[in-house]
């Protein structure tokens, strides 16, 4: 682990030793992913952005232009696990001493398996079945923490607790499977009872964290609270 506060995209962009000024980038086919290594159960989890295509504008390190337009903007469109269509929205504050940016999107219908490649592996349990309808963001962040608001509407969820073996195999707790579904997560939202549950994002980035991860962790926790999942219910 190494202290990564002031490494995200826009401020290494900073502090290249050239000035940089560009109208507008295109991107086009581009594939990305984010892996990371769960402590617990020493397997990699994986999440995949596909067929990425978009534009960049404003890409500029140069204090000049700067001071007339200090955010570089980012429109992008990717295909989540290479199956739901995502739409992220990103502005950078270029010149802000603690590297303020922005991002909302929304991601289309998709099944919520196809999830499991980044799920199982960190946090041991699988979703054995769930109808993603969309997912809605709003967020903000800098150096120290990412907040804003988060909606996920789906049907029809149920989530299996993994037991790993010693070879490395898993296999389903069926009674632990059953409680946690009937008693701590919400098969949908609007719940069974109609109620909507929002997510309400405040997360504080440790040192160590990089700028994507970082991303992950803050929608994670909206995807938590969505569910029904909250600290006390994960313990």
């Amino acid at each position: 682990p190494v202290n990564k506060i002031g490494k995200s995209p826009h401020q290494q962009l900073m502090k290249l030793g050239h000035p940089i000024h560009i109208d507008t980038v295109f991107v086009k086919g581009v594939h990305i992913s984010y892996a990371e290594i769960s402590g617990k159960y020493h397997k990699e989890g994986k999440i995949t952005f596909n067929r990425a295509r978009g534009w960049l504008a404003n890409v500029s390190n140069d204090s000049i232009p700067l001071r007339q337009n200090p955010y570089m903007e980012a429109d992008l469109e990717a295909y989540l696990m290479n199956t739901g269509k995502l739409n992220v929205k990103f502005g950078f504050d270029m010149l802000d001493k603690k590297g303020a940016y922005t991002y909302k999107g929304s991601l289309g219908p998709m099944n919520g398996k196809s999830l499991n490649r980044i799920l199982t592996p960190l946090l041991s349990a699988e979703v054995s079945s769930a109808n993603i309808k969309g997912v809605r963001f709003d967020m903000h962040g800098n150096d120290h923490r990412n907040w804003g608001s988060f909606f996920f509407d789906y049907d029809d969820m149920w989530v299996n607790v993994l037991k790993t073996e010693e070879d490395g195999s898993t296999s389903k707790k069926g009674l632990i499977s059953l409680l946690a579904n009937e008693f701590l997560l919400n098969s949908s939202n609007p719940d069974s009872k109609g109620v909507y549950h929002k997510g309400n994002i405040r997360y504080n980035r440790p040192a160590d964290f990089s700028f994507f991860k970082t991303l992950w962790k803050s929608l994670l926790e909206g995807i938590k609270q969505t569910a029904g999942i909250s600290k006390e219910r994960e313990q």
